[in-house]
């Protein structure tokens, strides 16, 4: 019997009313795979879903990384420029620090120059202050050439408060009683020779009680303590010849020491002309 339209109209109006026809009849009609579709369909469109899940991840993890290399940019552009930054300071001190090695050269070569001049000044200075002194001790060793002169030839005036009748022995003279046979006896040459060099010895008689008396005397600008001895030592020398030799110095002024040596030894102090008793 040949399967008419109204026949198929029928079947549709029964697979309407019996939906679970349909299947069976789906599945007479359609090959396994094409049954198989929807259910392809469907873990197509969840592979689809994830996928569009994970491209929308994907998506933000890009976002983020351009997020972090715009940031990683912005922070490397930032320490390039501090690093520019650091680089032109770094220039600036280096500068600064060689302007200042050229200024601490120039300081050390001026103070090198400095003390070259401080050297040459001293030097100068010393050669100034030793010719001073020399000028002085030649001043004063004239000054006492001068007052060696004076009390020599005016003995009698200058020891007047002391002696009667008094003269200066000439050289001459001492150098014949130094000569004699008895000073020979108590004295050596070189003694002799150190009493010839007093710058005076005269003779005289003391005005207390008219002894005879030579005095043996140092004479210098400044009396010191050398004087003093050289006097005493003069004085004793003389003695030896049996007669009463008195040390004496005579100066513009005395030193403190001398003054007080002078006083031990009784040795006799004229100062400016002007007889000190003790």
């Amino acid at each position: 019997m040949a399967f008419t339209v109204r026949d198929f109209h029928d079947l549709v109006k029964l697979l309407r009313e019996h939906p679970e026809w349909r299947e069976e009849l789906r599945a007479l009609l359609l090959a396994p795979e094409i049954l198989s579709l929807p259910e392809l369909f469907r873990e197509l469109a969840e592979k689809v879903d994830r996928l569009a899940a994970a491209q929308a991840r994907l998506e933000e993890k890009v976002i983020q990384l351009a997020e972090a290399q715009a940031r990683a940019e912005e922070f490397l552009a930032r320490l390039e420029e501090r690093v520019t930054q650091l680089a032109e300071a770094q220039a600036r001190a280096e500068e600064r620090l060689t302007r200042l090695e050229e200024r601490m050269a120039q300081l050390a070569e001026a103070q090198a120059r400095t003390e070259k001049a401080l050297q040459e000044l001293i030097s100068r200075m010393t050669t100034l202050v030793e010719a001073q002194r020399r000028t002085e001790a030649d001043v004063a060793d004239l000054k006492g050439i001068t007052l060696e002169l004076r009390y020599r030839e005016r003995a009698p005036a200058y020891f007047a408060k002391i002696l009667r009748r008094a003269r200066l022995i000439p050289d001459s003279e001492l150098m014949e009683i130094l000569d004699s046979e008895k000073a020979r006896e108590v004295l050596s040459e070189e003694e002799r020779d150190e009493l010839l060099l007093a710058d005076l010895v005269v003779w005289g008689r003391k005005k207390r009680d008219d002894a005879e008396v030579y005095l043996v005397g140092e004479v210098s600008w400044v009396v010191d303590t050398t004087d003093v001895e050289r006097a005493w030592r003069r004085a004793e020398l003389l003695s030896r010849l049996g007669v009463k030799a008195v040390p004496v110095v005579a100066g513009r002024t005395i030193t403190e020491e001398a003054d007080q040596l002078a006083r031990e030894k009784k040795v006799l102090r004229f100062l400016d002309g002007i007889y000190h008793p003790d």
